[in-house]
Formats: structure tokens, C-alpha cells, sequence
């Protein structure tokens, strides 16, 4: 017998954040429309491997991006694993196999250009991963391994 309470995945809200006029902006990948997009980079901290899916939830039309080690805006396809904004709805999903000990940059933007608004970054996977806003101090490369060693949650 199939017992559902030790295979069903745990969801998990990780983070809630307003993309507003005061994010960074950066032109995103696949853009067709040659627009500026707010965007917020995200720090994500795994500490156990394995399959993790990550969703956006909002009112607005999301588009999240994938960046191992780092992510430079200036050259948005650096670095880049997988860019999503098919998770249904408005919202993207993006599903790998992640590693323990290593760092990823999400990169939180809109479908379409100059939108602003709420959302919320949903973890899936068999345990929590830490998770934080990176606050850029310069127009430099943003690396994972800067920050390797602090836990955000």
C-alpha cells in the first residue's frame, strides 16, 4: 500500500517580495520586445540534493531565470541554466536537480516590460532551502560564491 503522507512533496513559501520602480532593471533573455524589466536577484541555498521546483505566485504576468554560479545583468545569458514562464497562469515553474552546497541565482522579472507588483517564491522538495534578496552594491557580476557561505532563510 502507497502511503501518500511520505511521498507527496512539501510546499513550502520561501519568499514574498514587491517588484517595484526601485528594483534594478536589465533587459531579461528571449525578450522579443526590446523592453526594460525590473527584476529582483535572488540568492538560493541548497543543502540537500535532490529535485526542487520553484514557483512564482502573483497577480502579475512572472518570468523567473535560472544563473549558476552568477549573474551579470549586463550579459543576461552568461551563466544562464533555464529561463520559465509556463508555470501556469501568470506564473513561471522551474524544476532541476539541485545540489547540496552549491549556490544558484534566481532571477525574479515580469513577462512584459516596466511591470511592477507583488509575488511569492514557492519552494517544492524534500527539505527547506534558504533563500534571500541580493542587494547589489555595484553594476558588477553578481557571484553565488560570494555568498556561499551565508545562510538566508
Amino acid at each position: 500500500m502507497l502511503d501518500l503522507a511520505t511521498t507527496t512533496t512539501p510546499t513550502r513559501p520561501v519568499f514574498s517580495r514587491d517588484l517595484s520602480y526601485y528594483a534594478q532593471i536589465f533587459v531579461r533573455p528571449n525578450d522579443t520586445r526590446h523592453g526594460s524589466y525590473y527584476y529582483h536577484a535572488l540568492y538560493l541555498k541548497i543543502w540537500i540534493s535532490a529535485n526542487y521546483t520553484l514557483k512564482s505566485s502573483s497577480s502579475i504576468d512572472m518570468y523567473g531565470c535560472l544563473y549558476k554560479p552568477s549573474f551579470n545583468p549586463i550579459n543576461p545569458y552568461l551563466n544562464l541554466i533555464v529561463c520559465d514562464d509556463g508555470g501556469g497562469g501568470y506564473n513561471f515553474s522551474i524544476t532541476r536537480n539541485f545540489k547540496s552546497n552549491e549556490s544558484y541565482i534566481l532571477v525574479v522579472t515580469t513577462y512584459n516590460p516596466n511591470v511592477t507588483g507583488p509575488y511569492s517564491i514557492v519552494a517544492e522538495g524534500p527539505s527547506d532551502i534558504s533563500i534571500g534578496l541580493i542587494i547589489p552594491t555595484t553594476t558588477s557580476t553578481v557571484s553565488s560564491k560570494e555568498l556561499r557561505d551565508k545562510r538566508i532563510s
